[in-house]
């Protein structure tokens, strides 16, 4: 099971048709680690919840396949992002752009899925980079 979250700020002035207070721009936090094993993840999802990109009207969305140290495994990651930004399609609408943020495992997953994936992520800003 992989435990699913977004959150479209409701305090911005509407900007778009698809939401209030968004501003039509999606970002995905991607979560670190890479540790063997099968896990299916948690419920404790809080990178959704993060103030900043919420107050500048952002949405933002995640999963907690997204987080490398559940499973260390890039194609159900990019899998995972595919399917969560699907449905976020669905409910509010296609972003202007979707930027990918993490580090270390999460930058791995933000590299992997450009180059192996591409359109899924418009934007990266991968931080401590392995090399």
């Amino acid at each position: 099971m992989t435990v699913t979250s977004f959150v479209v700020s409701p305090g911005r002035k509407r900007t778009t048709n698809s939401g209030a207070g968004w501003n039509g721009k999606l970002t995905w936090p991607f979560g670190g680690g890479c540790g063997p094993g099968y896990r299916s993840g948690n419920n404790t999802v809080t990178s959704a919840l993060s103030h900043t990109p919420l107050s500048l009207g952002f949405a933002v969305a995640f999963g907690t396949r997204n987080t490398l140290g559940t499973g260390c495994n890039d194609i159900v990651s990019a899998e995972t992002l595919a399917m969560i930004k699907e449905r976020f399609i669905e409910q509010y609408g296609v972003p202007r752009f979707t930027i990918g943020s993490g580090g270390s495992g999460g930058a791995m997953q933000q590299r992997l899925i450009v180059q192996n994936y591409p359109g899924l992520l418009d934007a990266i800003t991968p931080g401590i980079s392995y090399a």
